[in-house]
């Protein structure tokens, strides 16, 4: 009787250990893929292409009124456990309505009034420079200074604020004489 209880335990240690070894490397293959999605390397074999832009375009009511061209830039980031994260983009259009970005009321001309907007605009700018890696002078993004004296069109599809500053935003800025989009989603 003792000899058959202790097979019956030694078969569930068996058992136990098997179900421990594959968490095991169930856990370290997701360890593996987070750690990879975060290397250059990762970005090289999936980049972002302009057939996946529908969802940036959706953000600003623009997917039925716009087209995308070229992506020159494109860097999605992980989000933390909070839900940090900096995303940016510059898409080349091939076509951008601004007439009708104007009168579906979720896109402003510049230079912009509202204190909340010019908020989550620097705080979008704010984010994005401290993405740049030492040496680089310009991103690519447009500066304070030229959002100020071109006529860009602004969209803010959400901006988060505590005691009324921006912790997160998605800005997305369209400049009509490049025909490029910028679009900046961060939170801190």
């Amino acid at each position: 009787m003792f000899t058959v209880s202790r097979k019956w335990i030694w078969i569930g240690l068996e058992i136990i250990g098997g179900v421990a070894t594959l968490c095991f490397l169930a856990f370290a293959a997701l360890m593996g893929w987070f750690i990879f999605s975060m290397t250059p390397l990762h970005e090289k074999l999936f980049p972002f292409k302009p057939e996946d832009t529908a969802s940036v375009l959706k953000w600003g009511g623009m997917q039925d009124a716009a087209e995308v061209e070229q992506v020159i830039r494109a860097k999605a980031s992980e989000r933390s456990f909070t839900g940090d994260h900096l995303d940016l983009y510059i898409l080349k259009m091939k076509s951008f309505s601004t007439e009708k970005a104007l009168a579906g009321g979720k896109w402003r001309q510049g230079p912009l009034e509202d204190e909340i907007q010019k908020k989550a605009v620097d705080f979008a700018l704010m984010m994005e420079s401290s993405e740049r890696e030492e040496g680089v002078h310009h991103s690519g993004f447009p500066t304070k200074e030229e959002l100020a004296s071109k006529p860009y069109l602004f969209c803010f599809p959400w901006i988060s604020l505590g005691s009324r500053d921006v912790h997160a935003s998605t800005v997305l800025i369209y400049d009509p004489e490049t025909q490029k989009l910028y679009v900046i989603d961060s939170k801190t």
